[in-house]
């Protein structure tokens, strides 16, 4: 965080055993004007760099100490990654649904890397009755899954399902039969749609499969049809529609995580580990 005379940037996070005990250390550059000082809070330590007057050298001072700053933050995760878990090696092969992923698994995957760097993580993004066929035959370590039968996977979190449809367009969801775009056979969600269409006695024609929610959400931009999404994945610049809308309401998708036989290693044991921190509820 930068205003026009301070910067303060987090020096540690409250897992360093230099949090405790950091107090105050002033270094004056006498070339510069520039004063830095690490301030020893408990909870946070932080570097404060304090500029002289404002101008132009001053915020060319700023700048670079900025990037700096930045660059001592990069070295503290590697070196703090290096003592306290410096054997952690190896692969972890995950797979996820891309209306799972496209949300949820960036933060868990760039958490994981800062603390364990030389872990090397590949993504698959595969429909989750897929997925669990590749767990069962050890393709993959881990997947996060719509609960499916015949793979047993431990809780995460119940997922809302919406119907989606497109601002820019004309109202499609009030036409009968329904235009829907769903995806492949075998998919929970595809299930779950149909039937609280057929619930709610409500005609319907598939307009679109497909296994992929980029199709899915094409043939929504395209005003073509709405379709029904696990909430986490909705676009943006679409509009999310429900029962004042006339559609029935969707079950929930159950996420879980499903493990493989082979992984029993401590790389697959601390990214399930923060998988369940990051993702429930």
């Amino acid at each position: 965080m930068a205003s026009t005379k301070t910067l303060k940037v987090a020096m540690y996070s409250r897992h360093s055993p230099l949090a405790s005990t950091a107090k105050s250390i002033l270094v004056l550059d006498a070339v510069c004007g520039v004063v830095m000082v690490l301030h020893g809070v408990d909870s946070a330590p932080s570097l404060q760099c304090h500029f002289p007057a404002e101008g132009k050298q001053s915020s060319s001072h700023q700048q670079t100490l900025h990037e700096y700053a930045r660059q001592m933050l990069a070295l503290r995760d590697e070196a703090w990654a290096e003592m306290v878990r410096p054997e952690i090696r190896g692969r972890v092969r995950i797979g996820m649904p891309d209306d799972y992923a496209s949300s949820l698994l960036p933060p868990v995957l760039r958490k994981f890397s800062v603390t364990y760097p030389r872990v090397e993580i590949q993504v698959v993004g595969r429909p989750s009755h897929e997925l669990a066929l590749q767990i069962k035959d050890n393709t993959l370590d881990l997947a996060c899954i719509t609960r499916t039968k015949g793979c047993p996977g431990e809780f995460i979190r119940l997922e809302p399902m919406v119907w989606v449809g497109s601002a820019a367009s004309r109202p499609i969801w009030k036409e009968r039969p329904l235009p829907i775009a769903v995806f492949a056979e075998g998919s929970v969600a595809r299930a779950n749609a149909i039937k609280a269409l057929q619930g709610a006695s409500i005609p319907y024609r598939m307009s679109y499969e497909s296994p992929s929610i980029q199709g899915l959400v094409s043939m929504v931009d395209a005003g073509l049809a709405i379709a029904p999404l696990a909430r986490c994945g909705v676009p943006a610049h679409l509009i999310q529609l429900g029962v004042a809308d006339g559609l029935p309401r969707l079950a929930e998708l159950e996420m879980v995580l499903a493990r493989s036989a082979q992984s029993t290693r401590p790389p697959c044991d601390f990214l399930a580990e923060l998988i369940f921190q990051e993702l429930r509820y």
